[in-house]
């Protein structure tokens, strides 16, 4: 003996199924234009340079100058006439980015020049180089740096943890010995790119064994006070 089952689909039950499901994904477009919105609304108010005032004839050391912050201040900086040093420790991206800065901003004088500020010799070097080449220093931009360092601990050269020797003695090691070429240069500006995390740590007694987060944002406090 054979049974059948009659299967019967009430189609009064999709229909509310249907709905939701669209209101559902009404919801995440919403969220998704509503976040999109809320980005560009920030991002018009972020600080960017609308001087367009000429620097032609003004040096211009920028540390870290072959991405983020430190490419597009060089970008900014060469249209508006300046001569650009990149100081960079990887050279061949530094030549890339400066291939692609002069895409936009035609044959601007950039020049890139060997710098590790995890090696203190190596900073040494760029500023005997630098002072033997130009005999004045408009501007410096202390930008580069570690960000979030490995969870392992890492070293500079010199055995400081990775964080303080390049965040904040490599660039104190330079500044100071530029500090006079800075001096003697009328109207000159040295500048140090931060971070707002420099809000979040709080004192520590040892500089020697913060991974992570932690050493970022005591780095950011160790940039700030360079």
């Amino acid at each position: 003996m054979r049974f059948y089952v009659s299967r019967t689909h009430d189609s009064s039950l999709w229909f509310p199924i249907l709905l939701w499901t669209m209101g559902g994904l009404g919801i995440l477009v919403g969220v998704a234009v509503g976040v999109y919105l809320l980005r560009k609304y920030r991002e018009s108010k972020w600080g960017v340079c609308k001087s367009v005032r000429r620097m032609d004839g003004k040096i211009v050391i920028i540390t870290g100058a072959n991405s983020g912050i430190g490419k597009e201040t060089t970008r900014n900086l060469a249209a508006r006439g300046a001569i650009v040093i990149m100081a960079c420790r990887n050279r061949e991206a530094a030549v890339e980015a400066l291939r692609d800065i002069r895409t936009s901003t035609g044959d601007g004088d950039l020049i890139v020049m060997d710098l590790d500020l995890e090696d203190l010799e190596s900073i040494r070097r760029f500023c005997r180089n630098f002072l033997e080449k130009f005999q004045h220093l408009d501007v410096l931009v202390n930008n580069a740096g570690v960000f979030v360092p490995p969870e392992e601990r890492r070293t500079t050269k010199e055995g400081f943890e990775i964080n303080m020797g390049v965040n904040h003695f490599g660039h104190f090691l330079l500044t100071h010995l530029l500090m006079d070429r800075i001096t003697q240069t009328p109207n000159s500006r040295s500048s140090n790119i931060g971070y707002l995390f420099y809000y979040c740590p709080k004192l520590y007694d040892n500089l020697d064994d913060s991974p992570g987060w932690s050493a970022f944002t005591k780095l950011s406090h160790q940039i700030v006070y360079c």
